[in-house]
Formats: C-alpha cells, structure tokens, sequence
C-alpha cells in the first residue's frame, strides 16, 4: 500500500510541477517524509525534480530567458551551498519541523488575497529572495515557492516562467545530486526508489504537455496551494 500512496503522491505533485514550472518537491516532500523517511525522501525528490525541469526546459528551450537563468543560477547556488552546509549542521527532527511549519505558513500566505503594489522591488528584495529559494532548496529541494515570488515581478510570460524555472531545477539538481552521491546519501533503496517513480514521472511530463493549455491558472494555483496547505499539515500532526 506504500508504494500505492508513493507514487499516487509523485503523480499529482509532478504534474504540478510540469504545469507550472514549479511545486513538485514542495507538494510531494511533506508526505514522501511520512512513506520513505527525510534523507530518501530529498534524495527522490531531487532526482524527479532534475528529471522533470531537464526534459520540459529542453522542450520548450526556445521560451528559456538566457540573461534571467544566469542571474537565478549564480544566486541561488549560492544559496543552494549554504543550505546544504546547514543541512550538516542542524538535526533532522528539527528540519522536519521546520519544513512543516514553512509549507504551512507559505501555503496560507499564497492562498490570502493578493495586493496590487504601486511599486516595483528593489533589486536588494529580489536578490534577497533568490538567496532564500537557494536556501531552501539545499535545505529541502524546495525552492521553488520564494522562485515564484521573483517570477510575479520579473516573469510576467508566465510560459517564459515554466521553461526557465524548469532549466533551473534540471541544473542546480544535478550539482546537489553529485553532492549527494559524494557524501554516501545515494544507495541502492533510494535508486530504487527513483526508479520506481521515473515512469510515473515521464507518464506526467506527456499528460501535462497534452492538457496545460486547458486549465484555468487561478483555479489550479488555489488548488495546488489547499494541497500545500494540507501535506504541509498532516507532516505537522504526523510529527
């Protein structure tokens, strides 16, 4: 039955993701914590993640912003560095808990109503929050929630945002999997883990390219943040 929930959870949380170009981790890894335990749960999530942002960010690598994947790349590995140097550092109980009580409180924020803002951010905001998305991917592989604070003002094309947060996640997974690989967190029950879930993933990849353009954006962005909201939940009350 877990290998039902597993991959029931990959499904939906990576079809998200290849719709929007983001959420795939954020969505999947409070419930993936619950089924497999917190190191192999990244471990899957990252490698699902570099899957589906490498094959989406190569389909649609004509929508790609070149100069804004630069930019977001040099920020956020340097996030991406520190919070795996935090990661180290810090207990997993208490990562744990910390993640909840994130997707928690972003998930609440996201599903408030939005402000028009009669102004537009300082550079200083928006390296700030680049940093923060750096942070919590190497933290959690889940960067993707402070991404889309820099996408409402830098990525008004929202398929420019899909095709150029998708090529974020394939390149900056690929270095925290090698990271992964060099510090012995890669084994043969986590492999097996992603390959497992791989074609549950591909599957996804082609449902998403087939049905994307049908879907009204607001509808699904409310739902895919009550889903936030409750993996987000039942991680806290697991605890």
């Amino acid at each position: 039955m877990t290998w039902v929930w597993l991959l029931l959870i990959v499904f939906v949380a990576y079809l998200v993701q290849a719709i929007t170009g983001f959420g795939g981790a954020l969505l999947s890894l409070p419930l993936v914590i619950l089924l497999v335990g917190f190191d192999d749960a990244r471990l899957l999530t990252t490698a699902l993640s570099l899957v589906t942002g490498l094959i989406v960010s190569s389909t649609h690598y004509r929508q790609i912003n070149k100069k804004k994947l630069g930019l977001i790349l040099l920020v956020m590995a340097v996030g991406t560095a520190f919070g795996m140097i935090l990661d180290r550092l810090l207990d997993a109980r208490f990562l744990i808990l910390l993640y909840g009580v994130i997707t928690v409180l972003l998930a609440i924020i996201r599903l408030l109503p939005k402000r028009q803002e009669s102004r537009s951010p300082t550079p200083f905001f928006l390296f700030g929050i680049l940093l923060l998305a750096g942070i919590m991917q190497g933290l959690f592989v889940a960067g993707g929630a402070f991404l889309m604070i820099y996408a409402i003002y830098e990525f008004p094309d929202k398929t420019e945002f899909r095709a150029t947060s998708s090529a974020v996640w394939g390149i900056l997974n690929i270095f925290m999997m090698i990271v992964y690989g060099y510090s012995g967190r890669i084994n043969t029950g986590n492999l097996k883990l992603v390959a497992i879930c791989i074609p549950v993933v591909l599957a996804m990849i082609f449902l998403a390219e087939k049905i994307q353009a049908r879907i009204k954006q607001a509808v699904f962005a409310k739902l895919t943040n009550v889903l936030l909201l409750a993996s987000g939940l039942i991680l806290l009350v697991s605890y």
